[in-house]
């Protein structure tokens, strides 16, 4: 599935980086397309414009950078920026993982995709306790892909960037819930904080027809 888009690009999610293709079509007097590719530095130089920095922009920025930057030389210009070709870059996947190792991605990857890459979670992975380290460090996303496979919530397994580094925690059972009782799927999981008791019956598939919902005890 490497590369393969799930769906639509949204340009206000989006983030550009280094090799994203990018054309510019400028519909002035006489009409130009530019196939053009981002820089390692983050730039995107235009004939006949100059160059916009489009470093750490979403696609939306760059449509409204780039628009701004062709108006300025042709005055009466209509613009219109694509994206034509998705970057590739490197991700680390390490923890509990059967081969921790630096694997290729895209940007329209999710974690449980690239995960699969490094030979996927061994036996005593955590599904609950992922984390995304993105930059230096500095920015911690969390990744719950038993959310993600029970419940399809695709926020629960982001897309990733280039330089992210997944680690996999090995799973512990002195912090776990328990649901037992007339619900669709009984069962045993970790513990991940925020979890309520609706987030407990939605992993179990909800009560049954004959459960007594003024007979819950916690």
């Amino acid at each position: 599935t490497a590369g393969l888009m799930e769906h639509e690009i949204e340009p206000d999610k989006y983030i550009l980086g280094p090799d994203d293709g990018i054309v510019v079509s400028i519909f002035a007097s006489k009409p130009m397309q530019y196939e053009l590719r981002i820089s390692p530095e983050g730039k995107l130089i235009i004939p006949e414009v100059g160059v916009v920095n489009l470093r750490n922009k979403t696609l939306a920025q760059a449509d409204t950078l780039v628009r701004s930057a062709v108006r300025r030389v042709f005055k009466t210009a209509d613009v219109v920026i694509a994206l034509n070709k998705l970057r590739t870059f490197k991700v680390t996947v390490l923890g509990a993982v059967r081969k921790p190792l630096t694997v290729e991605a895209s940007a329209a990857d999710r974690v449980h995709e690239v995960i699969e890459r490094a030979g996927g979670l061994l036996f005593n992975a955590s599904l609950r306790r992922i984390r995304i380290l993105r930059g230096d460090g500095e920015q911690t996303i969390p990744v719950d892909l038993y959310r993600f496979y029970t419940l399809g919530d695709r926020e629960a397994d982001p897309t990733v960037l280039g330089g992210d580094r997944i680690m996999v925690s090995y799973s512990q059972d002195r912090q776990v819930l328990q649901i037992n009782g007339s619900v669709a799927r009984p069962d045993t999981l970790e513990y991940v904080k925020g979890d309520s008791l609706s987030t407990l019956l939605r992993f179990a598939g909800g009560f049954t027809p004959s459960s007594f919902l003024d007979s819950v005890e916690i």
